[in-house]
């Protein structure tokens, strides 16, 4: 999505893009998005058109829709999620987690934010929306991530493992053993849960 269909900055796909999209899917062409994005991110990223998502792969593969209807969908375990969140507490990292179910209000949790300050900030780097909590909701996610103030999202955390691919990292997480040895305590306490690191 982002600098492909979205360019970097702007605030969703441009009219040119929708029509395009529209063409093909009027021509019989089964358009979606694959995409680390879930669903209320790509209302917003499609300009409220959810028809040019009814299709796609989106969470990262964690949800997997087919002309309208959801054919897969892997949760992520709570319990993992509060150990995940344990480990970040007095770091500069927290945890955004995004609901299976969510809405436009409350698209997602920001788990353990040091500040109003700092979540402003991170919100306003990478169009994120969420609601500061301490805990981790004992509601179902799709979608969590490790965070920063300071740094883009860190750590897309899977049922099988723990990716760090995000698109834009630079050397600071390169060189981050800060961030390297909470993602493996956290994941040594995950049971199941497998840490794995791309840079």
């Amino acid at each position: 999505m982002d600098n492909t269909l979205v360019p970097l900055g702007a605030r969703g796909a441009s009219p040119r893009t929708l029509e395009a999209i529209h063409a093909a899917m009027d021509a019989g062409v089964l358009f979606g998005p694959s995409t680390g994005r879930d669903t209320v991110e790509l209302m917003r990223l499609f300009r409220a058109d959810e028809s040019c998502f009814q299709t796609g792969v989106l969470s990262n593969g964690k949800r997997v829709r087919a002309q309208g209807k959801t054919v897969s969908l892997t949760l992520i375990p709570h319990d993992g999620l509060v150990a995940i969140a344990r480990e970040l507490e007095g770091t500069t990292m927290f945890l955004a987690c995004y609901p299976a179910e969510s809405n436009l209000l409350n698209p997602a949790y920001a788990v353990g934010a040091p500040s109003e300050e700092v979540l402003n900030r991170y919100e306003a780097r990478v169009k994120f929306v969420g609601g500061m909590v301490d805990e981790v909701p004992d509601v179902d996610f799709v979608i969590p991530v490790a965070s920063s103030s300071s740094w883009r999202p860190r750590a897309l955390l899977t049922p099988c493992g723990m990716m760090s691919n995000q698109p834009g990292m630079g050397e600071t997480m390169r060189s981050s053993g800060t961030f390297s040895a909470t993602m493996r305590r956290a994941s040594s306490i995950c049971s199941g849960v497998r840490l794995r690191v791309s840079w």
